[in-house]
């Protein structure tokens, strides 16, 4: 484990995509970290095992999920 607490909590995620025309495309959400449920063996010591939770439509800056970011 690392020999720093995890920043597990909420944060305020904002996501700025490419520029395409003009301004640059613009998200904003909420992103909760949480503690991860796998074993510490299963990282690195220089990792944060952490899983998380977003409720950012990754559309809107020309994103696409691989599953569920929720």
């Amino acid at each position: 484990m690392p020999p720093w607490p995890a920043p597990a909590g909420s944060y305020r995620l904002t996501l700025v995509g490419g520029r395409s025309s003009g301004r640059l495309p613009e998200a904003s959400g909420a992103l909760v970290l949480s503690p991860s449920t796998f074993g510490p063996d299963a990282f690195s010591p220089s990792s944060n095992p952490l899983s998380g939770a977003t409720d950012i439509d990754l559309r809107m800056v020309g994103a696409f999920a691989i599953g569920d970011p929720g």
